[in-house]
């Protein structure tokens, strides 16, 4: 009963207002923190409960709301930071010191690889399908049905 009393002596006196406007301040906070008690508790206009139950239930709602998301950031800001920093100092690391080296490299190999290749295929490759291609267009197949 004393905590439900001091929850509405502290909406009454406006603090609690104050105290949400702070935590509001930032846009990551705005974005991702714009549910009002009005959105999640939606009474009807036809039935509304005792002015001091709605007072007592919205500012038990900010205040829980806002002591949660704190104590949530403690735990994991730092852990999901850490594992993120990590993550993007792996990639970078790879993209720099592996995959752009590699493919430079393949983009400075890959004019000498086409030049062999052209004279591999004109001087095996073409020869030998245009000899087989000549072999097989002499051949006649006939079905009859016995």
């Amino acid at each position: 009963m004393g905590v439900i009393l001091f929850l509405l002596l502290l909406q009454i006196e406006g603090y609690l207002e104050i105290t949400y406007n702070k935590i509001l301040e930032t846009e990551i906070a705005k974005e991702y923190n714009d549910d009002s008690f009005e959105d999640v508790i939606a009474e009807p206009v036809t039935t509304h409960s005792f002015d001091k139950v709605w007072i007592c239930s919205h500012a038990l709602f900010e205040i829980s709301k806002y002591v949660i998301y704190k104590f949530l950031t403690v735990f994991l800001a730092i852990p999901l930071a850490f594992a993120a920093g990590i993550l993007f100092a792996t990639l970078s690391c790879l993209h720099i010191w592996i995959i752009m080296p590699f493919v430079k490299t393949c983009l400075m190999v890959l004019p000498s690889v086409q030049t062999i290749w052209k004279s591999v295929t004109d001087v095996i490759i073409a020869p030998l399908y245009t000899s087989i291609g000549r072999c097989f267009s002499s051949v006649n197949l006939q079905l009859s049905k016995d």
